[in-house]
């Protein structure tokens, strides 16, 4: 995992030709955390399915609409041949959830998420404020997700790497189109309620807007998509 110092930081964008739910840009502060340098991946969320029996990703259950990708297809909780190092994804936020749960973390909120990818001063993109070709795994140049790790440019001034790219990711928080206008300054935690959760980060086939590190998506918390997976996160020192 890497560390995330406690401080401020800038979250949002300024507003743009039309309404945006990422504004207004606002410094928050947040206490020090850990998150994941890496998306879970297959071979890891094998393992959570092998000790809680639950479903294994299926294309079958991917949502119209939702970017497909047919590269493998899981046999129970054996990880398809060639696919242990790529994130897994066609995952609902409630799998996710659970499986951070399991392995003693929680998904990240999505102030810590913002943080993480952009930095203390608020980077465009987690590596600077321009996107240059290759910076991510983006646009379709490849047919889905690659192992973490495979474009070294996409990481974040914490280390942590493909917050633009690979694999959009679940977070913590209920979907709420003015939060960050009413959001507290301090440790924000999202809306208390909702029937929408916040995806965040670019993925494979996204076009080069979408790969902001300032973007914000959402999502039915049962979506299944072949572009969404996650990573965990916990406070400094551990817990919850």
């Amino acid at each position: 995992m890497a560390r995330v110092p406690a401080g401020g930081a800038l979250r949002g964008k300024t507003p743009g030709g039309k309404k945006e739910d990422a504004s207004p840009r606002r410094r928050i502060y947040l206490s020090a955390f850990e998150i994941d340098k890496f998306e879970v991946t297959n071979r890891a969320y094998a393992r959570f399915l092998r000790a809680t029996g639950r479903k294994a990703p299926s294309e079958d259950d991917a949502d119209r609409g939702g970017a497909g990708w047919g590269r493998f297809v899981w046999r129970g909780s054996k990880v398809p041949p060639g696919a242990s190092d790529i994130p897994v994804t066609l995952i609902a936020w409630f799998d996710a959830e659970a499986y951070c749960v399991w392995v003693g973390k929680r998904l990240p909120t999505e102030a810590e998420w913002e943080k993480a990818a952009r930095g203390a001063g608020g980077r465009i993109f987690p590596w600077g404020d321009s996107a240059p070709p290759g910076a991510a795994n983006f646009g379709k140049h490849h047919k889905g997700p690659l192992p973490g790790g495979s474009f070294p440019l996409d990481k974040s001034p914490y280390g942590v790497m493909d917050m633009a790219g690979n694999v959009s990711e679940w977070v913590g928080d209920y979907y709420l189109a003015s939060y960050y206008a009413r959001a507290p300054e301090r440790n924000p935690p999202g809306p208390r309620r909702g029937s929408l959760r916040v995806v965040r980060g670019g993925y494979w086939a996204s076009p080069e807007k979408n790969i902001r590190a300032d973007r914000r998506w959402k999502g039915e918390p049962s979506m299944a998509h072949g572009g969404v997976g996650f990573r965990c996160a916990r406070p400094a020192g551990g817990g919850r």
